[in-house]
């Protein structure tokens, strides 16, 4: 994903982590692929990580703040997936994919929410971020 706007997402900063701290394996949360867990990364400034290696039961969680750009598709289904730039290949054994749809604000306004969408947008927004 990067970090301009060349495409349809773009790595945004946020005042919610630092670039680079350790993730947690937070419980209740997510269902545990794997036995144990390896720390990853919260990234908000950068595309890339430092090297994680993970034994077969082992998992990891890599956190990033993005946001869709102006080149994004309205109600365009998008799922991300990560990139071994070590091995220059994307990484295609796992089975969970962090997924997301552009809904649009016109749907919004249609749907009823004009009154109160400038704020529930400040809201969703200060989560993403």
């Amino acid at each position: 994903m990067p970090t301009d706007t060349s495409g349809h997402w773009q790595i945004v900063g946020s005042s919610n982590i630092t670039d680079g701290e350790a993730t947690a394996n937070i419980s209740p949360g997510l269902t545990d692929e794997a036995t144990t867990f390896v720390a990853g990364e919260l990234k908000d400034a950068g595309n890339t990580t430092g090297s994680i290696t993970l034994a077969g039961d082992e998992f990891t969680e890599i956190e990033y703040a993005v946001q869709a750009i102006t080149n994004s598709t309205d109600l365009g289904n998008y799922c991300f997936r990560l990139f071994d730039t070590t091995g220059g290949t994307t990484l295609d054994t796992y089975t969970q994919y962090a997924e997301a749809v552009v809904v649009p604000e016109y749907l919004w306004l249609f749907f009823g929410l004009g009154p109160i969408l400038p704020g529930l947008i400040g809201k969703i927004k200060g989560r993403k971020n």
